[in-house]
């Protein structure tokens, strides 16, 4: 009879350390739960800071459209450019049609002097062999 109650006693004292273990585990597993819940609100705020950063991105290209659709709109007005190059878009802010941004930078010097009338003989220039202007501190990566 002594015999089997040390027997019991050591199986109490087992299963006394198998709960204690399984009260840890779950401690420890409810300490990470709390931790991820508090990562994910990190998470969502750091979203919705993100969602308004680009509402207020979205709304600041709105208003610069618009700006530039007026300056293409006051070029036209002071001949600078014709209305036909306007195909129903402001061509200084339509990054997506490459002809149309083409459009806009300067034609070479031979056009220009070609439409401002003079002759295309006058255009034949030698190329610029003055030194570049660099400025101070600047590294010079032509090789």
């Amino acid at each position: 009879a002594v015999a089997s109650i040390k027997y019991i006693e050591a199986d109490i004292s087992t299963i006394k350390g198998q709960v204690e273990r399984l009260l840890s585990w779950k401690s420890d597993a409810e300490k990470r739960m709390r931790d991820n819940e508090e990562k994910l609100t990190g998470f969502d705020l750091a979203l919705k800071k993100h969602a308004q950063a680009h509402l207020k991105t979205e709304t600041t290209v709105m208003h610069h459209q618009s700006a530039l659709t007026t300056f293409d709109k006051a070029l036209i007005a002071a001949k600078i450019i014709p209305q036909s190059a306007l195909p129903g878009k402001s061509l200084t802010h339509d990054a997506t049609d490459v002809d149309a941004l083409s459009q806009r930078t300067t034609p070479p010097r031979e056009s220009r002097l070609k439409r401002d009338g003079a002759s295309s003989s006058s255009a034949a220039v030698s190329p610029d062999t003055r030194p570049k202007k660099r400025r101070p501190g600047s590294v010079d990566t032509e090789w």
